[in-house]
């Protein structure tokens, strides 16, 4: 299905979900023009389950990794634009409801930060160049974000996640 055009689905879904997807749209002005579509795509009181990633939730894990002597995680913006926070809650207004927000704050803490204080992490995807610690730890996190991470609050300053990836559900008004 291309996003840019749900012309054939308006009000025919009760709920919609996206990961990641719209990210891959290279401009605000496409993105905006995606959310638009999901809204129309779906019935009045619909829901619409959102991950995506934040500028603001990425740039919040970047100034922590600089803080403790750690270089950027790379923002590979060929071929993702992430979202400004404020920008996509000024636009949701009106057509959707936020009716409970998701990070992955602990996780992120553990796996970008954390592990690498102490541990080698290069790369990206299969040429990613590792410490065997690196699974371990990712392993841990995992569970310990299953087991607490809705209980870990870190504060940001702009936004509400601590790194890239937030999920939103949302219901459609009107």
């Amino acid at each position: 299905m291309y996003a840019l055009d749900l012309s054939a689905y308006v009000g025919k879904f009760d709920l919609v979900v996206s990961q990641r997807v719209v990210i891959n749209f290279m401009t605000w002005e496409e993105q905006k023009q995606v959310l638009q579509n999901i809204w129309s795509s779906l019935r009045p009181g619909g829901r619409y389950i959102m991950i995506e990633n934040t500028f603001e939730g990425f740039e919040a894990m970047n100034e922590v990794r600089r803080a403790v002597g750690l270089p950027n995680v790379p923002l590979h913006d060929w071929h993702n634009y992430f979202l400004h926070y404020d920008q996509l809650m000024e636009f949701l207004e009106g057509k959707f409801t936020v009716e409970k927000t998701h990070t992955f704050n602990l996780y992120y803490l553990l796996t970008r930060v954390f592990v690498n204080m102490f541990a080698k992490f290069e790369g990206y995807g299969r040429k990613a160049v590792k410490d065997d610690i690196i699974d371990a730890v990712d392993d841990a996190a995992r569970r310990l974000y299953e087991l607490m991470g809705e209980r870990v609050i870190i504060s940001v300053d702009k936004g509400e996640s601590f790194g890239p990836i937030q999920g939103f559900v949302l219901r459609r008004a009107g």
